[in-house]
């Protein structure tokens, strides 16, 4: 099977590349996966989306690639669609053209975050700002080009990789003793590398099915075109994700800080940010057997990484 993952220098994707090179299984030694960043598929130049992909002929595309910049987004609006929603529409037009499926990873910030509760799948979008706004154009589209399309909302990543919220707190750490963190935001913290399994499992299923429907007259079992929230077990606020943090990094010789839980209010942006970010994601256990360990677990192996990574330098 032909994968083709876009960009490439983001968090999935690298955790994607990570567990395609070196914990491959049998199945994805006999994969060939094409990991394309800017310089091979500039997503904002969508005119050349549908003959990079028509000329690779992928079996299968996993789009990670996004504007995620939220407040640099309510600035520059047109470049925030370009990448969230122009970009996976020419995808899906490319994808259905050549008979492949789409793997498209969405957001939390597609709801209002205003619901107490786990967001379901079936609950209404509402999104607050640019960001989440062109998510759920870019979902639509997807949803009304291809009708092999399965999108995973996901939140809160985190990985070994790039820039996100466990490499921050560690840093911060270094420089101070005390840190102030939102403690009014509630979601789920996801592990890109859990997400890079569950992506995988979701594909090799979806694969499985695709070679038992051609030996037969049935069609494929797999609910295609679906919405599925993909998320790490559990909840929390950003304090306490904060305090997980430091907690771990003590243990291991690391950075730490004593973390102040404050409002939103008290920490103002530019774009807003969901109250509640807690996805349930029955559903996806329900379709394909797989529920993401418990945050702690993953956020604990993480800043264990990190720290390894940075104590090798």
């Amino acid at each position: 099977m032909k994968v083709l993952v876009t960009g490439r220098n983001g968090q999935l994707a690298q955790a994607l590349l990570q567990k395609t090179s070196t914990h491959k299984n049998q199945r994805h030694e006999q994969d060939d996966f094409i990991f394309a960043g800017h310089t091979e598929l500039d997503l904002e130049k969508t005119d050349l989306i549908a003959p990079y992909i028509q000329d690779l002929a992928p079996d299968m595309i996993i789009n990670t690639a996004a504007w995620t910049a939220v407040d640099l987004a309510e600035d520059v609006p047109e470049r925030a669609a370009l990448l969230n929603t122009a970009a996976p529409y020419e995808i899906a037009k490319a994808a259905r053209a050549i008979n492949a499926k789409l793997i498209h990873i969405s957001t939390d910030y597609v709801y209002s975050g205003q619901k107490e509760t786990p967001y379901l799948e079936s609950d209404s979008t509402a999104p607050q700002g640019v960001y989440g706004h062109t998510k759920r154009a870019g979902e639509l589209r997807v949803l009304e080009t291809l009708d092999k399309a399965i999108i995973l909302r996901t939140a809160w990543v985190y990985s070994p990789f790039g820039k996100n919220f466990i490499k921050t707190m560690l840093h911060l750490a270094k420089a101070r003793d005390a840190l102030s963190v939102v403690n009014d935001q509630f979601g789920n913290p996801t592990s890109a590398l859990d997400l890079a399994d569950t992506i995988l499992s979701i594909k090799d299923q979806w694969d499985t099915q695709r070679i038992k429907a051609q030996k037969s007259i049935h069609q494929d079992p797999i609910q295609n075109n679906k919405i599925y929230h993909c998320a790490g077990t559990g909840h929390t606020h950003w304090a306490d994700f904060a305090r997980h943090i430091f907690d771990v990094s003590q243990k291991e010789g690391g950075p730490t800080a004593i973390v102040t839980g404050i409002p939103t209010s008290e920490w103002p942006t530019k774009a807003t940010r969901p109250h509640n970010s807690k996805l349930d994601c029955t559903a996806l256990k329900q379709a394909f057997g797989v529920e993401m360990p418990h945050w702690k677990v993953s956020v604990a192996q993480t800043v264990k990484d990190v720290l390894r990574s940075e104590m090798t330098r």
